[in-house]
């Protein structure tokens, strides 16, 4: 039997609203419903160390896509204050009872920018989060001001590139990540492949785990690009 996390996003398009809405709804955050073991430290680590690097208690954050804010969670009493914005209200609900230090408002990143964003904020940061508050970076950034962003796809990352050079941002690293590891049961293969909108039936998916699978689980290999910048 599929689970009823599976279930909740099973009759929406993965990544549309009506599927963050089920997201939001049904785990209260943004986070991978599969078990996962990685063989190595993979681009998540290292953008959570540079992160940590890039904050101190005169800095002013603003993270763009924070969700129900994990990383507010972890970094934002190394901080002098700490924004985010989010496209789903279902998060950020847990953002404010987690994080009662923050301030999180809802946005969608493409309609002006509410005044409760309005700032000049020395980090910018995004951990898989929508590209388009780059579009608004000169509003956002502090002069010197820089940008950290770790994203999963190679296109998202030539985008973000792209936008950077448009504003003349100084890109400090770029690094790419490809961590090998394994989803331990079925049953993580399933909401792996659900989340990354294959269709396939259930019993079509056992086969291929039947054929694919060692005894440590099902082979994956996580891809992350890590992007550094400072804004003139």
């Amino acid at each position: 039997m599929e689970t009823s996390q599976h279930s909740a996003f099973e009759a929406t398009l993965p990544h549309s609203r009506e599927w963050y809405q089920a997201l939001a709804s049904n785990q209260g955050q943004y986070a991978y419903p599969w078990k996962q073991v990685l063989s190595a430290p993979g681009g998540e680590d290292w953008f959570s160390h540079l992160l940590e690097q890039s904050l101190s208690s005169e800095k002013r954050v603003l993270e763009a896509g924070c969700a129900h804010a994990p990383d507010a969670r972890r970094f934002a009493h190394l901080t002098a204050s700490w924004t985010g914005y989010d496209w789903m209200e279902g998060f950020l609900v847990e953002a404010r009872k987690h994080v009662p230090g923050g301030h999180f408002v809802c946005w969608d990143g493409k309609s002006d920018v509410p005044d409760g964003l309005k700032g000049a904020y020395d980090v910018l940061v995004s951990r898989r989060g929508p590209t388009s508050f780059l579009n608004h970076i000169k509003t956002f950034a502090a002069p010197g001001a820089h940008m950290l962003c770790v994203y999963p796809t190679e296109d998202i990352r030539t985008k973000v590139l792209h936008q950077l050079e448009q504003v003349q941002a100084d890109v400090l690293g770029e690094w790419t990540f490809r961590t090998r590891g394994f989803l331990p049961e079925f049953q993580d293969f399933l909401l792996y492949q659900r989340w990354h909108g294959d269709s396939h039936s259930e019993a079509e998916l056992e086969q291929t785990w039947d054929s694919q699978a060692t005894p440590a689980g099902f082979p994956i290999l996580e891809e992350r690009y890590v992007v550094q910048a400072r804004m003139g």
